[in-house]
């Protein structure tokens, strides 16, 4: 994936294609904050039967109202985390320094997110922060910090086993 600057705005970087979407999660840019993402087309996530949260965005990602479509997620990949952050991504932050107004998605839109996780699934004595664009976000997910992001036709589901005991 190649930066591209355009006048007015930082280096975005473009994504048009699952693999590189998927590439998020080992960049082989220099910057690892900071970053400006810009999605190129609709990507469908379908090809994956569980899609592993990439685990931080340090920056934007900038749908211009293309879609990701049909993420599911169905188990934790690492379970020997202390925290398990479930979502398209696990943790976003924006980068200190950023221009107040920065949001970690704008003009994005989530069709067919699905989390189905079970009881097993989760691993006790640790937290789960779950959420369809991410999992935990500082600073970068609120009321405030979210601009034109729609989720259509999603779902979280955990099922909890109960005891009669």
């Amino acid at each position: 994936m190649t930066g591209v600057q355009t006048c007015a705005l930082p280096i975005s970087y473009q994504i048009g294609t699952v693999a590189q979407l998927d590439s998020l999660r080992n960049p082989t840019w220099g910057a690892t904050s900071g970053l400006y993402f810009i999605l190129t087309a609709n990507i469908d996530l379908s090809g994956y039967a569980n899609w592993i949260p990439i685990p931080t965005l340090k920056g934007q990602l900038d749908g211009q109202w293309h879609k990701i479509s049909n993420m599911t997620i169905t188990s934790i990949a690492d379970t020997t985390a202390s925290d398990y952050y479930i979502g398209l991504f696990g943790f976003t932050y924006l980068a200190s320094g950023t221009p107040s107004g920065t949001r970690n998605f704008k003009h994005i839109i989530l069709y067919k997110p699905r989390i189905d996780i079970d009881q097993q699934t989760l691993v006790n004595q640790v937290n789960h922060y779950i959420g369809f664009f991410a999992g935990y976000g500082s600073g970068g997910i609120s009321t405030e910090n979210t601009e034109g992001i729609v989720v259509d036709s999603g779902y979280v589901k955990i099922k909890l086993n109960k005891s009669n005991d």
